[in-house]
């Protein structure tokens, strides 16, 4: 806990423009389904196969782990209010949902998780709300359908646009994949959109890591996480 004291009198911790430091600012949203596991990736995640998210047994699961996220989200505020820490928050600026595949859920999932937080924490006119999408896991339909739950930007999990790499990684995308994944994101004129690229995979040397960052240059990104 951020404390201060005055004398005797215990005082809340309070950043510069008054806002109490113990009260939440961003929330981090964990959805673990993925239709494999990369060979890289130690991550918390259920495997689902291959256009598993279209069996009904692994959409009711989806769907219950969305109830319980917002279940969860109701005891965390209940806990923040017991110790005073919501008495004065300021709404959430930041959300990010990440797995996992997010784009794998429901988008009315997306919405709903959503909702509870603007509920309980509440949630900025200008908050960003970002959603981590792989290549080939989502078309313009459901892209559109999480813009409209309030998604406004897009991490996109390319790591690399060479083919090889790709394959070794593990991964169940190509470089084509990724370009129309780019695609489908301009079409659909999302806000803000960030490229996730590795540059330690098996295969990755100076130049094929030089022509990954080239592609996201030119293609408009508006950021990069390089890992």
């Amino acid at each position: 806990r951020a404390r201060g004291t005055t004398g005797t009198r215990a005082t809340t911790a309070r950043d510069a423009d008054g806002r109490d430091l113990r009260a939440p600012r961003a929330a981090y949203v964990h959805l673990p389904f993925c239709r494999s596991r990369c060979y890289y990736c130690d991550f918390a995640i259920s495997v689902v196969g291959r256009a598993g998210e279209t069996r009904p047994d692994v959409d009711a699961a989806m769907r219950r782990y969305g109830a319980a996220t917002r279940a969860e989200i109701a005891a965390t505020a209940r806990a923040m209010r017991a110790n005073g820490a919501l008495a004065s928050s300021a709404p959430l600026e930041t959300v990010f949902f990440g797995g996992g595949t997010p784009s794998l859920m429901p988008a009315d999932e997306i919405g709903a998780i959503l909702g509870s937080l603007r509920e309980t924490f509440g949630l900025a006119a200008d908050a960003e709300v970002s959603a981590e999408m792989d290549p080939g896991t989502f078309d313009e339909e459901k892209l559109r359908a999480f813009l409209a739950a309030g998604v406004n930007r897009v991490s996109l999990g390319v790591q690399s646009f060479d083919d090889g790499v790709l394959q070794r990684a593990g991964r169940s995308h190509d470089a084509r994949a990724a370009e129309e994944a780019i695609d489908t994101l301009r079409r659909c004129g999302v806000p803000r959109w960030s490229a996730d690229l590795i540059s330690g995979l098996p295969g990755v040397d100076a130049k094929t890591w030089r022509t990954s960052l080239e592609r996201v240059i030119e293609a408009g990104g508006d950021h990069v996480s390089g890992y």
